[in-house]
């Protein structure tokens, strides 16, 4: 136990010595706003979870667009010392879909954690005139409220970085043209720039040496399931986590970027559709501790700027730390010991 242990923090670069009054790096989350019962979810609701008695929210079945319901996720939130949330966002079949979590959300004012975006962009391809009506809804969000940044720069995460540049492309533009394009229009509208976070797999590093050019800022990933350079997909929570520790020592050997360091939550993917690969990798909160504990020494190590975790409430892929009416608030719990100030 002793040797596995040490090989892990090794993997895990804990070896280098952390710079001394270190700031603590900023901790987001992902939120999957999917739980509104609207016509873009009607497939995907609660009545694929109930079967699993053992996720449901402390909350209950909630209304995710219910604003009593996003106060009290708020609260939840502050007292476990995120810094941020990241809804995941959609725009597709031509208009913005299940936005109201984060429309209600912007409605609660402050203090909370700030909002971010995760753009999903993987549902259709996005086309020069789709994407700026995607920058248009970005600036009216930026408009009503403040947001998670770094360097004065207002965060969205790409989940995938290579199908943005390739959709750009595929429209006789380029990546950079589209980046180039929303910062000019957030210059016109007198708001903050965007800090542009670019989407990674576990072994795809094609767009990474290009990455800056096309007006990225950073990379990170939403789930991770294999090593780096290996095609096995890795099962149980045990070597989930070896799996990232790998996958955070390849993302901060890119030069030129400080990596927003993506944490899991877990991963049992069984109500949406089961994958044998992966399925039955969520945590017990001493192993989601441990995690938790390496992903906060390897960027105080690194001098990294954030991390963030999948997810608040992936039920469907069972990625959650929100609490839970069997677990209670014991992953919650363990992020507010961690990361807490």
């Amino acid at each position: 136990m002793k040797t596995l242990a040490l090989s892990l923090a090794l993997v895990a670069g804990l070896a280098t010595v952390a710079p001394a009054h270190a700031a603590t790096p900023k901790i987001g989350v992902y939120y999957f706003p999917g739980w509104s019962n609207d016509s873009f979810n009607t497939e995907k609701g609660w009545q694929r979870i109930r079967p699993f008695p053992e996720r449901e929210p402390l909350l209950g079945w909630y209304a995710g667009s219910s604003r009593a319901t996003l106060q009290q996720q708020a609260n939840m939130m502050q007292a476990a010392h995120l810094d941020y949330v990241a809804f995941d966002w959609y725009y597709e079949y031509g208009k913005i879909q299940a936005d109201g979590p984060l429309n209600a959300y912007i409605a609660l004012g402050t203090p909370r954690p700030l909002p971010s975006l995760l753009w999903a962009n993987h549902g259709g391809h996005t086309t020069t005139p789709i994407w700026h009506a995607i920058v248009d809804l970005w600036a009216g969000y930026f408009a009503r409220s403040r947001f998670f940044q770094i360097g004065g720069a207002n965060v969205i995460f790409v989940y995938n970085a290579q199908r943005f540049a390739d959709d750009a492309k595929a429209s006789g533009a380029s990546a950079a043209e589209w980046t180039g394009y929303a910062q000019a229009e957030m210059r016109r509208r007198g708001l903050p720039r965007i800090y542009f976070v670019g989407g990674v797999f576990s072994g795809d590093d094609a767009i990474v040496p290009n990455a800056a050019a096309n007006g990225f800022s950073s990379i990170s990933a939403y789930n991770m399931h294999r090593r780096p350079n290996s095609q096995a997909e890795v099962k149980g929570y045990a070597n989930l986590d070896a799996a990232y520790r790998e996958q955070w020592q390849r993302l901060a050997r890119f030069p030129g970027f400080k990596p927003i360091i993506p944490i899991t939550a877990g991963w049992d993917h069984r109500p949406w559709g089961p994958m044998p690969a992966r399925d039955g990798s969520i945590p017990t909160p001493a192993e989601f501790k441990a995690h938790l504990q390496a992903a906060r020494d390897f960027m105080t190590a690194r001098q990294l700027n954030a991390g963030v975790i999948c997810c608040w409430n992936e039920y469907g892929e069972g990625s959650f730390i929100e609490p839970t009416r069997k677990h209670g608030k014991a992953l919650l719990d363990d992020v507010s010991a961690t990361f807490g100030r």
